[in-house]
């Protein structure tokens, strides 16, 4: 990771039944990665973070859960589970599991908060 800028870019999406929040960053105009949270009117979902494949591994998924973080403290995510690096990384942010996706057990729900911490 260099000295770059990163440029955050977003934008929002209105539904009948909830609002996204969708996130680009950039350096030098080239997309690093991006996320979006799903906003039902009582939970904040992070539905989907992804980082293209040249930038894994040099530190952007820090500076994008970061800024998730700073804007949505409390969420609700779906993981893989076996996708031990996106485990290990919600971890670090204190996210724990909650329960398993009756509708796929291939993914669980992990949350950085309980309901009576709200």
């Amino acid at each position: 990771m260099g000295k770059d800028k990163i440029i955050i870019k977003s934008y929002n999406q209105y539904w009948d039944f909830h609002r996204q929040y969708h996130y680009l960053f950039y350096i030098k105009n080239k997309l690093i990665g991006t996320y979006y949270i799903i906003d039902d009117g009582n939970t904040f979902d992070l539905a989907a973070l992804y980082i293209q494949e040249e930038f894994r591994g040099k530190g952007y998924s820090k500076i994008m859960m970061d800024h998730i973080i700073e804007k949505y403290p409390k969420l609700y995510l779906q993981v893989h589970v076996d996708n031990k690096i996106a485990i290990d990384l919600y971890k670090k942010y204190k996210f724990e599991f909650t329960k398993k996706n009756n509708k796929d057990p291939r993914y669980s729900w992990m949350s950085n908060y309980k309901k009576n911490d709200e």
